[in-house]
């Protein structure tokens, strides 16, 4: 998603096929949604993906936190992410498009 570019069927089953844990973090509004819609119908058959968007709202309000010096603190708490720099604060909700199969 975003500027990292999004994964194909083929780079999903390669990772889920290989690893233990696979989470995909999605970013970029529409083009995430759109990128989802098409290829979460393959998905359900591994048990260890996991797929979390950040909203076009929270990455947008986190990319005004960005400087050439800056330095983030990083809150986790019940799922909610809060992120800090100098006086600034973001609180972003992760959303799970498709939880681990446990």
């Amino acid at each position: 998603m975003g500027g990292v570019g999004a994964s194909d069927r083929e780079d999903i089953r390669q990772s889920c096929g290989k690893a233990n844990e696979v989470i995909i973090y999605c970013y970029g509004g529409r083009v995430a949604e759109m990128w989802w819609e098409k290829i979460k119908n393959n998905t359900t058959r591994f048990d260890n993906l996991q797929v979390i968007n950040f909203s076009e709202k929270d990455t947008g309000e986190l990319g005004k936190l960005a400087s050439r010096a800056m330095k983030l603190q990083v809150n986790i708490q019940d799922g909610e992410v809060m992120v800090s720099a100098e006086d600034s604060i973001v609180y972003i909700t992760p959303i799970k498009w498709k939880n681990i199969d446990h």
